[in-house]
């Protein structure tokens, strides 16, 4: 009874827009349908009481997934070769519990605490102690569901880790890139609100100058 569940929806004809009903179904049907399901969305889909998408959380959630994104980046650079293994998976577990204290304390979400954090999660992961010759590279590409998901790629990442191969994730800030990138697009060929437009260029550009 103290527990809520998000999930975005782009606001497009795929299945993201409609998880949502599904997830409700399934709640129905575990006896939980007490439990709210906030949609998370800049489209307008669903009203939410008592849920706003304010510029402070969208600030921390642009932050939370840089960090997610060079984490996924490194510890997919280590883990092939570590030589204890699970040692590339606490630190992954380590900085992620120092991540959430340092945003519960508004830390670490300015530009200056982000390098420096980036610098010692590289020197973290590349402390650990790794062997063997380098494998052989190979990218998971494709929708974002598949991409990023077990449930949705079969278990994936495991299969290429036992068959030797050293998995490599894009950032999950390229997928939020081109969402945004979407409005001011789609204003631009079908009209729209000016105001859409700006917001969407100007949301643009601090990603693109946080993410370089």
């Amino acid at each position: 009874h103290k527990v809520a569940l998000m999930i975005t929806q782009t606001g497009g004809g795929c299945r993201a827009s409609n998880y949502i009903h599904l997830l409700r179904k399934a709640l129905e049907k575990a006896g939980l349908s007490f439990i709210p399901v906030i949609s998370v969305n800049l489209s307008g889909l669903e009203k939410n009481p008592g849920f706003k998408l304010t510029i402070p959380f969208i600030r921390k959630a642009v932050y939370a997934m840089m960090y997610g994104d060079i984490i996924v980046n490194v510890a997919n650079q280590v883990r092939p070769y570590e030589v204890n293994q699970g040692e590339t998976d606490s630190m992954i577990e380590a900085w992620t519990h120092k991540l959430v204290d340092g945003f519960e304390a508004g830390k670490g979400m300015s530009r200056g605490q982000m390098r420096r954090l980036f610098a010692q999660i590289c020197d973290d992961f590349a402390a650990i102690p790794v062997q063997g010759e380098p494998k052989v590279r190979v990218g998971v590409v494709g929708e974002i569901y598949v991409k990023y998901s077990p449930l949705g790629n079969n278990g994936l990442e495991q299969f290429l880790a036992g068959e030797g191969c050293e998995v490599n994730l894009p950032g999950l800030m390229g997928f939020v890139q081109y969402c945004v990138y979407n409005f001011s697009e789609t204003a631009r060929l079908y009209g729209g609100n000016v105001l859409t437009l700006n917001a969407s260029s100007l949301l643009l550009n601090i990603i693109g100058k946080t993410e370089k």
